[in-house]
């Protein structure tokens, strides 16, 4: 034993030195008192395995969670932190604990792990200063989403304020005019974006968001999704691989939600995956679950970073070479709404530029048995047909604008203006769905879905509401009175028309 040794073990709180590996290399006599051993039963075993092998509320500890290997791994840790170790008898022992590496110039890196029973004035104290830590972090984050914000939304804005000027002085160039509009409808697509994003955070925090079940095929979903992201992906000059079973996969679900969910994953993974990288999509089930994963060739994650990913601001990444910045919100969003269908997402990564990857996991509950069965199969389906259409909205121009982007694959549409209009309509014309605005003058939305479900003779046409509203308790009320789905202005036309492919398909059926 060195002179150094024989001085740590006069020592009155525990030491060890754990090697790279997690192999304790030397433990001072009071480290091993504590826990119910001798120094020598505890030299050469894993640290974690021996005494951090279960966490307070008695749940395995799996290394990749372990704070003590992640700071092995490299990602140091100066603060104090409390946890439990346990006793060689099996109980649990709360303690205080920091660790710091050895920086001798080995090629092999290693720490020491210094620690303490923690009594209750020392559980108090380290309490007040991980409360002090985790307001100061907070407040960091927060001072800087507000200024990420401010670039967030002028990002966008910028460019629209020069379209508009570019327009002017196009005069009559059609092909100008056609170019800059392009450009400008991406710029408020991300506007639209960024804007639901915030208001479904504070909805979740709240409590007040609400997951709408319906049958839905997961396949068509994800390629909403990714029909939604083909711009950007090109725009990015990035691949994407595209693999899913052929066979739907039916599901009880929110589908606007998880379009969110998918389109996050993927705009997430665009926006750290390098010009010329590869994103690979790909879906599979077993009994009980069925899975999505979203792969990319991009920047990775750091191994001490994955378990901050989906905190609120987190921006894990950006200091890499060519990404972009974000608000951290997006990741944050999709594990609330995944957890909201009772599923889990995670990330993984090998390593900074190593490429990462999200697996969002779901349960397969029972489809509805109430469900209409036009709407499922049409959900299931994906090939394009004669459909009729009924546009219903008092705001002229939006109906008539809607009506002629429908107006194509043999679709046949008609518009109304209010609801009385509305109902003669679907009984002269019979439509097969009806897109119908819920904040109408005279008699609304809410009232002309009832109305429409009571009569007679036209079948059961697909009720879509289309309006401003979209907080949970406006998706509930809609869902009770008749309608099949709820959309918010500006809908996503991609998701309109992977509603109407499939329902084509349902009658081609």
């Amino acid at each position: 034993m060195t002179e150094l040794q024989k001085i740590l073990d006069t020592a009155d709180h525990g030491i060890c030195e754990i090697s790279a590996e997690g192999v304790c290399t030397f433990v001072n006599v009071a480290a091993a008192k504590l826990l119910g051993y001798v120094p020598a039963d505890l030299a050469g075993k894993s640290f974690h395995t021996t005494v951090h092998h279960h966490r307070a509320d008695g749940r395995v500890y799996p290394e990749g969670d372990c704070p003590i290997q992640r700071a092995l791994r490299g990602g140091y840790a100066d603060r104090v932190a409390e946890d439990v170790f346990w006793h060689k008898q099996g109980h649990a022992v709360t303690v205080t604990y920091a660790i710091a590496p050895i920086e001798d110039g080995a090629a092999q890196p290693a720490a020491v792990l210094t620690f303490t029973e923690c009594t209750e004035p020392g559980r108090m104290a380290s309490e007040l200063r991980r409360m002090a830590d985790a307001l100061a972090e907070a407040d960091r984050r927060r001072t800087e989403f507000v200024a990420t914000l401010a670039h967030e939304l002028r990002n966008p804005l910028a460019p629209v304020r020069n379209g508009l000027e570019l327009i002017r002085k196009a005069g009559n160039d059609p092909a100008a005019v056609a170019e800059v509009r392009d450009m400008m409808a991406r710029q408020i697509g991300q506007l639209v974006r960024l804007i639901n994003d915030l208001l479904d955070i504070a909805r979740v925090s709240s409590g007040r968001m609400k997951i709408v079940r319906e049958a839905v095929s997961l396949q068509s979903l994800v390629t909403a999704a990714t029909e939604t992201n083909a711009e950007l992906l090109k725009q990015s000059q990035l691949e994407l691989r595209l693999r899913m079973p052929a066979e739907p996969i039916m599901m009880m679900a929110d589908a606007t939600r998880l379009i969110q969910v998918f389109n996050n994953l993927l705009d997430n993974a665009a926006k750290y995956t390098p010009a010329g990288g590869l994103i690979t999509v790909t879906v599979t089930q077993d009994e009980s679950q069925a899975r999505v994963a979203f792969v990319d060739s991009g920047v990775g994650i750091a191994a001490h970073s994955l378990g901050a990913v989906f905190d609120m601001f987190a921006r894990v990444g950006l200091s890499a070479m060519g990404t972009q910045e974000g608000l951290g919100i997006g990741l944050n969003l999709v594990r609330r709404l995944v957890e909201l269908h009772g599923g889990s997402v995670s990330a993984q990564s090998e390593g900074v530029n190593r490429g990462s990857a999200f697996v969002v996991t779901l349960p397969l509950t029972p489809l509805d048995a109430h469900v209409n069965p036009v709407i499922r199969k049409a959900l299931a389906a994906d090939v394009e047909g004669s459909v009729k259409v009924l546009v219903v909205d008092d705001n002229v121009d939006a109906a008539e604008t809607l009506s002629s982007l429908l107006a194509s694959d043999h679709r046949i549409t008609r518009v109304a203006n209010d609801g009385r209009e509305a109902l003669r309509a679907v009984g002269e014309f019979r439509p097969d769905i009806v897109f119908l605005d819920i904040g109408m003058p005279g008699i609304d939305g809410y009232q002309v879905a009832r109305a429409i479900r009571e009569m007679p003779g036209i079948g059961q046409p697909m009720l879509v509401a289309l309006t401003g509203w979209g907080t949970a308790d406006d998706r509930e009320r809609s869902r009770t009175a008749g309608f099949d789905r709820h959309l918010t202005k500006p809908a996503d036309f991609s998701v309109i028309d992977q509603l109407l492919s499939g329902l084509a398909g349902a009658r081609d059926g």
